[in-house]
């Protein structure tokens, strides 16, 4: 959207500008703005791109407004149902341990393949 506005310069023709150099001007852009005009549209707006592209804000808000409705069932199991086990696998990573977070992960996944197959 700043582009388009002409608040981002893109670079001369035949020598435009590296993606890296357009994300600094509009990160410069965003941090001055939401500094010292924080009610100013383009913020606004990238903050509606962001939600819309990127968490799809409409099918995320679907979907919680769908669970919340729902009945909760707890069910023990014996191993790690896929949902869990990243959570486990983060839970890992900031953990203090004698060996690395990688090292444990392929433990565990060879323990929940030996189990698959007994």
């Amino acid at each position: 959207m700043a582009r388009v506005a002409g608040l981002v310069f893109n670079g001369y023709p035949a020598q435009g500008k590296t993606l890296r150099q357009l994300q600094a001007s509009s990160g410069l852009l965003f941090d001055v703005l939401r500094r010292h005009d924080p009610a100013h549209p383009l913020l606004w707006q990238a903050e509606r791109e962001v939600l819309d592209q990127q968490l799809d804000y409409s099918r995320l808000r679907a979907c919680l407004l769908r669970v919340s409705r729902s009945r909760v069932l707890w069910r023990e199991t014996k191993r790690l149902s896929p949902l869990a086990f990243p959570l486990w696998v983060e839970r890992l990573r900031g953990g203090i341990a004698g060996d690395d977070w990688k090292t444990r992960v392929e433990r565990m996944l060879a323990t929940l393949e030996a189990g698959a197959d007994a």
